[in-house]
C-alpha cells in the first residue's frame, strides 16, 4: 500500500490486534479442481454460460416498496482505524459518554445500546481535523459549550492508538 493511501485514506493494520496475535490455522474448504477442456485448457467461462443462461439477472423493477428500499438497520459496531465523516459516533470512556445537554456537554451513564440521541454526534473533516456536531440540534462542540448551528466551531485532530486502544482528541 503506498505512502499517500496510508495516510489519506484507511490504515487496515490498525485493525489487527499485534500484541495479541492468533497463531491458530483455520481450516480451508477443500475446493475442487476448475474445469478444463479435453486439451487441458480451463473452460469455466464458457461452463457457466451453458450452464446458467441468465447471466445478468434482470433489476427488480417494479417489485420493490419504498418501505423496503429505504430500510436500514439499527444497531451498532465499535469504530476501527481512521475515523470518517457521517456517521453518528458515541465518545466514551470507563462507562460513561459525552453527551448534548442543551448549551454545555456532560457525561453522562453510557447507553448500551448506544440509542440515546443525546450521545450521537457527527464528525465533518476539514483538512486533517474534523470539528463534531450534535445529533440532537446541529449544534457543535466548541471546548465544553455547544455553539448553535452557524457558530464558529472548534477543531479537533482525533487519532487512531492502534489494536483497539482508543482514540486521542
Amino acid at each position: 500500500m503506498n505512502t499517500w493511501r496510508r495516510e489519506n485514506m484507511a490504515d487496515l493494520t490498525k485493525a489487527f490486534d499485534f500484541a495479541h496475535p492468533d497463531y491458530s490455522i483455520p481450516s480451508m474448504p477443500n475446493a475442487s479442481y476448475p474445469s478444463t477442456d479435453s486439451k487441458g485448457n480451463w473452460n469455466g467461462y464458457s461452463v457457466c454460460e451453458q450452464k446458467y443462461k441468465t447471466t445478468r439477472p434482470p433489476p427488480p423493477d417494479g417489485l420493490q416498496k419504498e418501505s423496503d428500499a429505504l430500510k436500514t438497520e439499527q444497531g451498532f459496531k465499535k469504530m476501527r482505524g481512521n475515523p470518517t465523516e457521517g456517521r453518528y459516533l458515541t465518545f466514551e470512556m470507563n462507562g460513561f459518554a459525552l453527551a448534548n445537554s442543551g448549551d454545555h456537554l456532560k457525561a453522562i451513564k453510557a447507553s448500551t445500546s448506544y440509542n440515546d440521541k443525546a450521545q450521537r454526534f457527527v464528525l465533518h473533516q476539514s483538512g486533517a481535523q474534523f470539528s463534531i456536531s450534535s445529533a440532537v440540534d446541529n449544534s457543535t462542540i466548541s471546548g465544553t459549550d455547544l455553539k448553535k448551528a452557524g457558530g464558529s466551531a472548534a477543531t479537533y485532530t482525533i487519532t487512531d492508538m492502534g489494536n483497539g486502544s482508543g482514540y486521542t482528541i
